[in-house]
Formats: structure tokens, sequence, C-alpha cells
């Protein structure tokens, strides 16, 4: 065998493993997002009082949001591998510096639709 065959091969290799990877990524992320909204049905049933439960479920409903977000990623990023052609195209980038990282400066946490980011 020659190495040009030889580095072709294994980049078609790599291609499909990642592309596979991606996918069960995106599998764990969609069960981790089910078992999240079960915490908040679990948690609206609970006997804590109303201001606890609302905390509770904010939280939850922001890592959802945060889940959805990656779950939206990886659709796009394993969507961009398979319409480069495989093996010959490019790999997906990071965002931009800045994006996803947090809230924007001077907005002290909040976000557009009026929930608290508290990462650190």
């Amino acid at each position: 065998m020659n190495v040009s065959s030889l580095g072709s091969s294994t980049a078609s290799t790599a291609y499909s493993k990642s592309s596979s990877n991606s996918t069960n990524e995106t599998a764990a992320l969609e069960k981790e997002k089910a078992k999240l909204q079960a915490e908040i049905r679990k948690e609206q049933a609970s006997q804590e009082d109303a201001k606890t439960k609302e905390q509770n479920i904010k939280a939850l409903q922001q890592q959802i949001q945060q889940l959805e977000q990656q779950i939206t990623q990886q659709k796009a990023s394993v969507s961009e591998g398979t319409s480069a052609g495989g093996a010959g195209g490019s790999a997906p980038t990071a965002p931009p510096a800045g994006e996803m990282n947090g809230p924007a400066p001077g907005t002290g946490g909040i976000q557009p639709d009026g929930s608290f980011d508290a990462r650190v």
C-alpha cells in the first residue's frame, strides 16, 4: 500500500468515528435533557415551599436551555461534516471568543429572557 492511499483511508476512518461520536454525544445530551425535565416534574409535585420550588425549577430550566444549545450545536456540526463531503471537509470550528462563554459584560448576568446566569 502506498503512503497516499494510507492517509486517505485513515482520514476517512477518522471522519466516520467523529460522526458517530457526535451522534452519540447528541443522544447523551437528549437523555440528560429528559432527566432534567423529569426533575422539573418531580419538583413541581414536591412539598417544598413555593419560593424554593420556583428557584429550583428556574435552575433546571436554565440547564435545559444550555443543553438545547449544545444539542443544536452538535446537530449543526454533524450536518456540516456530512455536507462537507466526508474526509475532505474542514473540521468544525469553535465559537468566536466570548460567544457561549457566559453573560455579556455589564449585564450583571441577566439574560434577555429575564433569567439570571450564575455561571462562574
